[in-house]
């Protein structure tokens, strides 16, 4: 069973989600959608970066006070997996399905189904609590609501296939590998840490 959910999980690990982040934006400035292409770019990397700000705030937090408020609610890192899956996912697969007037119900719908999918795998795999993978799925929804919402973005059909094409070789070549992103960012969280015990 626990190598079921890790099969699964693999989908929405970093060595998946940065290549699939980076090739979607791409193809969608090499199809010459570009008003898409900046609505993703944007979107996807404010879903990183919030990611990572969080990250980082959750482990300082934890490692600095005596009692942190965050394992009372057992917030302390929250899952990048979800996050990243439901806003890259959703939002692809909104782009693939669009028609108009119904991008933002069927980039949140495909969104919500992953984020549920994925952060049952971590819940399961005892890598997140549940508060974590609820934290991660609102971060991704809120890129994907973005996405949707801005700059009334539309593709092509003839820039789908290129979108499905770029998706499944990526899923291919990269599904299985793995990306330490969170053993850096507790590294970093810990020097940062050291270095304000040093100076306090």
């Amino acid at each position: 069973m626990a190598h079921d959910f890790q099969f699964w999980t693999d989908f929405a690990d970093g060595a998946v989600m940065f290549p699939l982040g980076v090739a979607i934006g791409l193809t969608l400035y090499v199809t010459r959608q570009h008003r898409a292409a900046t609505a993703w770019t944007v979107a996807i990397g404010c879903v990183w970066a919030t990611m990572l700000v969080l990250k980082l705030v959750g482990y300082v937090v934890d490692g600095v006070l005596p009692i942190s408020p965050l394992n009372l609610v057992d917030l302390v890192t929250p899952s990048g997996h979800v996050a990243s899956a439901s806003a890259i996912y959703g939002g692809l697969i909104g782009l693939v399905l669009w028609r108009p007037g119904t991008l933002k119900v069927r980039m949140l719908a495909a969104a919500a189904a992953v984020a549920l999918g994925i952060g049952l795998t971590r819940i399961m795999l005892g890598e997140h609590s549940l508060s974590e993978v609820v934290t991660g799925a609102a971060v991704g929804l809120a890129g994907v609501v973005w996405l949707a919402s801005t700059a009334e973005v539309s593709v092509d059909r003839r820039a789908r296939l290129p979108l499905i094409a770029v998706a499944i070789l990526v899923l291919i070549v990269r599904h299985g590998d793995h990306l330490s992103w969170e053993q850096a960012i507790h590294h970093l969280a810990t020097e940062a840490i050291g270095r304000w015990r040093g100076t306090a």
